[in-house]
């Protein structure tokens, strides 16, 4: 077994001071205080925080990249490194309301570089969400639920990408949201101003998240 000793260990829920943790076979096995750890035992030391890796399902970019501006393989690989640097492991891309074919770019870049570390999938947010609810997202590019969309989710998850896709009930039907969550994507309501009656109904077609829950 190898021992990280550390100045502080979070452990998902407490911060450990002066705390090892054991790895067996690439796997978190144990943790104990650093004075308990057996004589000879394989040591690394780590100045700071020692942490599981987070997971941000919404990144729009990092390492001076915004992936609508770079929608490539290399724009996708900029902005992992970037974040991994600070302990986020896990990303999925965001690419925001855009022309369509950007958000096609910025998926087929993603489902190029799939095997990438760190990289688990694409959150497509937009641009079918509600104009009085838009934030940043540019007013001229919005529009409802199109074959464009269900087009580009098919072929991403018939490659085994997996795909978050942010959407309004206002712009989109149940039906609609139905088809989505048959493809295998999550869908998540955002940047809406829907009425309760509307959410429930994307709830009850499978939408299971919120983006931005109350704007």
């Amino acid at each position: 077994m190898k021992w990280v000793c550390a100045d502080q260990v979070f452990d998902g829920c407490d911060i450990h001071d002066n705390h090892a943790v054991g790895i067996e076979n690439d796997r978190v096995t144990e943790l104990r205080p650093t004075r308990e750890i057996p004589a000879g035992a394989d040591i690394a030391n780590h100045k700071g925080l020692v942490t599981t890796g987070f997971f941000d399902i919404q990144v729009n970019g990092g390492g001076g990249v915004l992936l609508n501006a770079d929608p490539s393989v290399e724009g996708v690989k900029a902005i992992c490194a970037a974040h991994r640097k600070f302990g986020t492991t896990a990303i999925l891309p965001t690419v925001i309301s855009d022309l369509p074919e950007i958000t096609e770019a910025a998926g087929e870049a993603c489902l190029a570089a799939q095997d990438m570390p760190g990289l688990m999938g694409i959150h497509i947010e937009g641009p079918h969400i509600s104009k009085a609810r838009r934030g940043t997202h540019k007013e001229d590019v919005l529009r409802p639920m199109d074959q464009h969309t269900f087009d580009l989710v098919e072929r991403l998850r018939s490659n085994g990408l997996p795909v978050l896709i942010t959407i309004a009930p206002e712009m989109t039907t149940p039906t609609q949201v139905s088809k989505l969550v048959e493809m295998g994507a999550v869908v998540s309501i955002g940047h809406s101003d829907a009425h309760v009656e509307d959410v429930s109904l994307c709830l009850n077609a499978g939408a299971t998240c919120f983006t931005h829950l109350f704007n």
